[in-house]
């Protein structure tokens, strides 16, 4: 019997015992009998009080159940073979030999990066997914075009991890997870939420408020700013303009001419 709040005396209904343990000394002392603990033997059925944890009744059962024997058929070659019971949940195959044949028994299977077909041992095959090493770094070097679940702003994700990534950015995650939507009137109630009362920094307002309005809706980052300069709480050392800022500053020299990175950092299009 398990312990529990809810035992009782069999003989008078004390239910103030939480073990049964306790029960057996207060119906000693109470009662003056000894309860007896019963159990049923798994070999031949009949009760029996046992000791610690047993589960047959005697050393003979104990033994005759270790010699019943129970029939399985070989993974491998399909005969039908017999195992003493205490081995049924590990027996798969009627010898060595069929062991070993099973091991060294291959499958095919089709890489998920080149899609040629190539051999691996049987047992293995649901695990391994490339023909090579190279086709598994290419693999994860693949990246998929994806859209936000929060913001829908389309993002590229490793290929490996498309089925798990929902959000484009931390911002998008966090506004996700939040038990109830923010309320708001307008735009700058938004940000005056966002920048003042969660003192969030103005990064961070951006991409939150893109979050919350949508990528489409959003604010571009010089227009966050712009709002927050009209209800005089930028802060001091960040109202320089955008067209003041050094691109060697912001984001260090243009590579190649490429001006993308302006609007991974700034939320805008490098025509903008």
């Amino acid at each position: 019997m398990s312990d529990g709040a809810d035992l009782e005396c069999p003989t008078c209904g004390a239910d103030h015992l939480d073990s049964w343990k306790k029960i057996k000394i207060h119906h000693y002392q109470s009662h003056g009998e000894r309860l007896v603990e019963t159990s049923t033997c798994d070999h031949c059925g009949e009760e029996f009080e046992p000791t610690n944890k047993g589960i047959y009744c005697s050393i003979e059962c104990r033994a005759a159940a270790n010699r019943d024997r129970v029939s399985f058929e070989c993974e491998y070659c399909g005969d039908t073979f017999e195992v003493h019971q205490y081995r049924a949940d590990e027996a798969r195959f009627c010898s060595h030999e069929c062991r070993g044949a099973a091991s060294r028994k291959q499958a095919t299977v089709e890489c998920e990066q080149c899609g040629d077909s190539f051999e691996v041992q049987a047992n293995i095959s649901d695990d391994r997914r490339f023909c090579s090493l190279q086709c598994s770094a290419r693999y994860r070097r693949n990246r998929v075009r994806l859209e936000c679940e929060q913001c829908g702003r389309p993002f590229h994700e490793h290929k490996c991890f498309d089925e798990v990534r929902k959000y484009c950015c931390h911002a998008c995650q966090y506004e996700a997870a939040r038990e109830t939507p923010r309320e708001f009137e307008t735009v700058d109630d938004l940000l005056h939420q966002l920048y003042v009362d969660e003192d969030w920094n103005y990064t961070k307002t951006f991409r939150r408020q893109r979050a919350v309005l949508g990528d489409e809706d959003a604010l571009l980052k010089k227009e966050v700013r712009e709002h927050l300069i009209e209800m005089g709480v930028y802060r001091l050392g960040h109202q320089r303009s955008l067209t003041e800022t050094d691109p060697d500053e912001v984001g260090g020299p243009t590579p190649d001419g490429d001006s993308s990175w302006r609007e991974y950092y700034g939320g805008e299009s490098a025509d903008d």
